[in-house]
């Protein structure tokens, strides 16, 4: 059952970055359990789509693509 699946436990042992994504009209993922889930890591961060529900990686992938760049770009300045 993925509702029961314990995510945010499985997340405190990871040492990687993770980038949740979601639309501001997503009704599965809450902004405040997308902020929870990305600070249960070291290197954690959201984005959310304008104007997008939770299939954004499809409805929204021109906007989703600009913004991974823009995380990408930041990374990179970051070293």
């Amino acid at each position: 059952n993925l509702i029961a699946y314990p995510i945010e436990e499985r997340l405190a042992g990871v040492d990687a970055d993770l980038l949740v994504v979601r639309g501001d009209h997503d009704a599965l993922v809450p902004a405040a359990w997308a902020e929870r889930l990305a600070t249960a890591v070291t290197r954690g961060r959201v984005i959310t789509l304008p104007g997008a529900a939770h299939g954004a990686v499809f409805d929204h992938g021109p906007q989703l693509v600009e913004q991974l760049l823009a995380v990408g770009e930041g990374a990179d300045a970051e070293g």
